[in-house]
This record gives C-alpha cells, sequence and structure tokens, in this order.
C-alpha cells in the first residue's frame, strides 16, 4: 500500500472499507480527501486497541465520515464461530456472537475449568461448524481437542472475556505468554493491552526479555502521540502510571501486578509489520531485547 494507490481507492467513494490497523494508519497518514462515502469499517488481521480505533474514528470524522467501525481481529482464531452483524453498534474490542449452534466457553487454559461470564481466559468452541482435525496430524488434533460435559471443545489459543449478552472480547494470545522463575505466569498481550491505556501512548508491543534472577521480564517498545517527547521523564510518568490503575477505553479500570509492569522501556517510531498480513512482528523485537541484555 502507498500514498498513490490508498488514494486512489479512496477516490472510488467506499461505503464499506476492511484493513489492519495498519491500513487505517496508512490512511491517518496519506490520505487528506473528503470521506463522506465511508459509513462502515471493519479492522482484521490484528488486534485493535481502543485508543487506536478512537483516534481513527475521530479521523474520519474530520474529513466528513462518521464512521461505525468494529473489530475482525479474532474471527480466525474462533474458527468462523464468531461474527460481526452488519451495521450494530459494537465496542471496539468486541468480534462479534458465537454463530447459532455453536457452543462457546472461557476457560482456565492450565485447568481446563470453565470461568463465569467477564473473566478472562481462552475461548473454546465445539459445534458442527468447527473443523475435524488437523491433515495427517493426529497429535496436534488431540493437543487441541478436549471434552467437556459430554462435548468436544477446540482450544482456539485466543483469550478474550465472554460476555452475558453474547459476544465475545479478545485479549490476546494465549501463546503469547512466558513463565518467570517464581512460577508466574504472564501473558504480553493483557500487559500490552494495560500499557497501551496510558493517555500519552499511540501504540506499543510487549515482549520478554531474558533476566538473570526472574529469567524473563517485560519489555516495552512504545510509539508516544504526537508532541510527547521520548525522554526518561517521560518513561519515569509511564512506569509511575502502571503502579496505580488505569482507565481502559471502554471505562474498566484494571491493573497490573507488580512483576507484570515492564523492566525497561524503549521509545520507537513504528513497529515491525509482517508482509502481507501487516500484524506486528514480534521477533525482532524480542532479538533487541536479547541483544540489550547480553550487552549488559
Amino acid at each position: 500500500m502507498s500514498d498513490e494507490n490508498i488514494n486512489y481507492y479512496y477516490s472510488k467513494k467506499p461505503n464499506i472499507i476492511f484493513g489492519s490497523p495498519a491500513f487505517y494508519e496508512m490512511t491517518m497518514r496519506y490520505v487528506k480527501q473528503n470521506l463522506t462515502s465511508v459509513k462502515f469499517g471493519i479492522s482484521g488481521g490484528d488486534f485493535l486497541y481502543e485508543s487506536k480505533a478512537e483516534e481513527i474514528i475521530n479521523y474520519f470524522k474530520a474529513y466528513g465520515s462518521n464512521i461505525n467501525l468494529t473489530n475482525g481481529s479474532g474471527n480466525a482464531e474462533s474458527c468462523g464461530g464468531n461474527t460481526n452483524a452488519f451495521g450494530k453498534n459494537y465496542a471496539p474490542t468486541c468480534v462479534g456472537s458465537p454463530y447459532v449452534g455453536t457452543c462457546a466457553i472461557v476457560i482456565n487454559p492450565d485447568t481446563l475449568e470453565e470461568l463465569k461470564y467477564g473473566e478472562e481466559g481462552m475461548y473454546c468452541v465445539s459445534g458442527k461448524n468447527v473443523f475435524k482435525e488437523y491433515y495427517k496430524e493426529p497429535e496436534l488434533t488431540r493437543q487441541a481437542k478436549f471434552m467437556y460435559k459430554g462435548k468436544e471443545y477446540l482450544k482456539t489459543g485466543t483469550n478474550g472475556i465472554l460476555n452475558s449478552d453474547g459476544v465475545f472480547n479478545l485479549t490476546g494470545r494465549s501463546s503469547r505468554f512466558y513463565i518467570m522463575s517464581s512460577l508466574n505466569k504472564v501473558y504480553l498481550d493483557h500487559v500490552q493491552i494495560i500499557v497501551s491505556a496510558i493517555d500519552i501512548i499511540k501504540e506499543c508491543a510487549i515482549v520478554k526479555k531474558p533476566d538473570n534472577d526472574k529469567l524473563y521480564v517485560n519489555k516495552a517498545y512504545i510509539i508516544l502521540k504526537d508532541g510527547i517527547e521520548p525522554t526518561d521523564e517521560t518513561k519515569d510518568e509511564i512506569l509511575m502510571k502502571l503502579k496505580e490503575q488505569v482507565t481502559l477505553h471502554n471505562g474498566e479500570r484494571a491493573q497490573l501486578k507488580p512483576y507484570e509492569i515492564p523492566s525497561s522501556i524503549e521509545f520507537i517510531k513504528e513497529l515491525p509489520r509482517t508482509i502481507g498480513t501487516e500484524k506486528i512482528d514480534y521477533k525482532p523485537l524480542e532479538e533487541m531485547a536479547l541483544e540489550e541484555y547480553k550487552n549488559e
């Protein structure tokens, strides 16, 4: 996607647009034309943080569009068991409701115990639309499924919250975690969501960094909002705010545990993305954190 072709596509006056958070970032960077025609937008391919959704909505409003923006991320991870009803005003982090005929639960990934509405855990689905098996990989199939109350469920590998109104809020990937020497388990996407809610942060990525005493700690790579200086004082301000409860953009309050607070912060201008999907590429960030550890 370039300055030239993204403006060409918008010149066709689309009513509905679909793209990754990186696509919307390109829009805000390069498109300076009337966007009144855009009525509905879906973001997919990577998680859309509420702070970013708010920024996108405000940008479109400035160019004449009252865009209704929803988060399509998580539909693949939930194996097509979710859908965003077109035009329905879901919260930006919601990835929709399970299809009719699909049984959905959220479990503790360590114990496989079913959790209550509003509690965060791994999203699991059961039903005729759920895939049957991995092709010629029976062991992978066995690991991905389990029996609960007489039904076979698929572990989607996606963490989130199933609400009493039937919609699912994705919070991250269950594979992005590590265990410290204290045996505390740290889910990096959970930390990332809370850090990103700090009002001076535009985007962030959290990765694990080796540590001699704790085995691993959190390293934060942060893009600041325009006008905020990348100084040591700014780092101290962020760390101070993370020691207290943070107000998420949906109004809820959340707080990191002491061992979840990043041990160090590095300000960067952009996050690496995988070509094609435009998802955050965590591998180069992990390599940077490892190199920093080796040089300490």
